[in-house]
């Protein structure tokens, strides 16, 4: 694992208390705030979000969550496409 992206995970599971996985609804309010959680919740439902999710049981009513690890790879991902973009625009 590179510095970067121990920097990303390392960071979030600062934020979100060492939890291996958190609500997706909490992802969304964080980290996609242009996205209404109902929106998120269809996209979910059929694995559109930029990163997978689960539910720890079969319910209509159990949480969609998120693995940390599967959000720092999307954001780390998303932050290294901006630095290329940068980069040529720039040097």
């Amino acid at each position: 694992m590179k510095n970067n992206e121990y920097d990303f995970l390392n960071n979030l599971m600062k934020k979100y208390d060492y939890k291996p996985a958190i609500p997706l609804n909490v992802v969304i309010e964080d980290w996609f705030p242009d996205l209404t959680f109902a929106t998120a919740k269809k996209k979910a439902a059929k694995q559109q979000l930029p990163f997978p999710v689960f539910k720890i049981r079969p319910s209509n009513k159990a949480p969609y969550m998120v693995r940390i690890l599967d959000l720092a790879n999307t954001l780390k991902r998303t932050s290294d496409v901006a630095v290329e973009d940068w980069t040529s625009m720039h040097i």
